[in-house]
């Protein structure tokens, strides 16, 4: 059960990260004082949920509320960074940047997976 799970997590990932982001979400990502980031973490949270019910999950609630605590904390980082190292796509340190969102999702992705292995 754990590759079909994490298979509809990634999936989960690409709807909500880029699919159903709309320009507004983008925009105050990165400013605790902006519902736009929160916004997009509950989206994640949420939709890990909906997952993890449709999977049968004892736990769907805790870890949805955990992918979007960790999910806000990684776009976070990435935003701060970018903003003040001045990043932009022409740069490498742009995409290692990128690179290293994605990967941190994945490990979070990873390790709900894992936890529910342990949890069920």
């Amino acid at each position: 059960m754990a590759l079909p799970l994490l298979f509809a997590l990634f999936t989960k990932h690409l709807i909500c990260d880029y699919l159903w982001q709309p320009s507004w979400m983008l925009a105050g990502k990165g400013d605790f004082r902006s519902p736009c980031g929160y916004a997009h973490a509950g989206l994640h949270g949420l939709c890990t949920a909906v997952v993890l019910v449709g999977f049968g999950m004892a736990y769907w609630l805790s870890l949805g509320s955990f992918d979007a605590v960790v999910h806000y904390m990684i776009d976070r980082w990435k935003v701060r960074l970018g903003r003040r190292a001045k990043l932009a796509p022409n740069q490498p340190q742009f995409w290692w940047a990128f690179g290293l969102d994605q990967y941190a999702h994945v490990l979070t992705y990873l390790a709900i997976v894992w936890l529910v292995g342990r949890l069920d």
